[in-house]
């Protein structure tokens, strides 16, 4: 009988990190550490991800320039 309880838990812990982090993938957030969250914490962390906003993507141009540390610092070898 002791078994079959913690077959349910661990089930019910990857059912519940598998939404977890799907939801936290299609947000661009970290899905391994919302995985990890639902696994622990159920309800609450699938919860909790759905209520967080999605993250903006840094756009290709925000990239660009923010690697571009010469022109901004105006530095020259001589």
């Amino acid at each position: 009988m002791e078994g079959l309880i913690w077959s349910v838990i661990m089930i019910q812990g990857v059912i519940f990190g598998s939404f977890s982090a799907f939801v936290a993938y299609e947000k661009s957030r970290h899905f391994g550490l919302w995985f990890l969250n639902g696994f622990l914490f159920s309800l609450v962390a699938l919860i909790a991800i759905c209520g967080l906003p999605r993250i903006k993507p840094l756009s290709q141009d925000t990239v660009n320039n923010s690697n571009d540390t010469s022109e901004k610092l105006d530095i020259s070898f001589k």
